[in-house]
């Protein structure tokens, strides 16, 4: 197992992206996951066609940050950006899933279809996972964590946060490598 963290505070989202993407290019092979967190000011749309392009076989979970990323060193406020990529193919399978909760969901029956896709997205179907990841955006996440206790009726380590913005103006995302998911309506 191996895992490289990078950061950049550059207010250009490529510029920044680039030298964060120079980074984790050491390594000779694809992260079998790659997470990244940024501010508000960074175009999510770049940051995951980017990603995407470059690491085509990655699971990737992306998530907008509240006014800077916290890294391995220290807070970094403002037009940051931050990746972490973990190198774990011989021993860890990853999955991810994401939906845009609408009228048509209930909270619970949707937190279930997520996990069980995300559980076959691992290719770990029937077993329990060592740890779950969720983003979400702001309003439902306790209902989905009681959603996820109660589907897998025991405790699962449970990390994350939700998705935020600088000023809580709804300027938050949300993304994999299947889907981007923002509060921006697009014009």
């Amino acid at each position: 197992m191996k895992i490289i963290s990078t950061n950049s505070q550059n207010n250009d989202s490529g510029k920044a992206l680039e030298y964060c993407l120079s980074n984790l290019l050491v390594h000779p092979i694809e992260p079998d996951i790659l997470l990244c967190y940024f501010t508000e000011e960074h175009d999510s749309h770049l940051i995951i066609n980017t990603l995407k392009k470059r690491f085509p076989n990655t699971k990737i979970h992306g998530c907008t940050s509240c006014r800077g990323v916290m890294t391995d060193h220290g807070f970094l406020e403002c037009y940051s950006i931050a990746l972490w990529a973990l190198y774990d193919s011989k021993h860890g399978r990853y999955g991810t899933s994401i939906a845009k909760l609408d009228n048509n969901h209930e909270i619970t029956q949707l937190t279930k279809q997520l996990l069980e896709k995300a559980i076959k997205d691992s290719g770990r179907e029937g077993e329990l996972p060592a740890l779950v990841l969720l983003h979400a955006t702001p309003g439902q996440e306790e209902k989905i964590i009681t959603a996820i206790d109660e589907y897998f009726g025991t405790p699962i380590p449970l990390i994350g946060g939700t998705a935020a913005d600088n000023n809580v103006q709804e300027k938050w995302c949300i993304f994999t490598q299947d889907e981007l998911l923002s509060s921006i309506v697009e014009r």
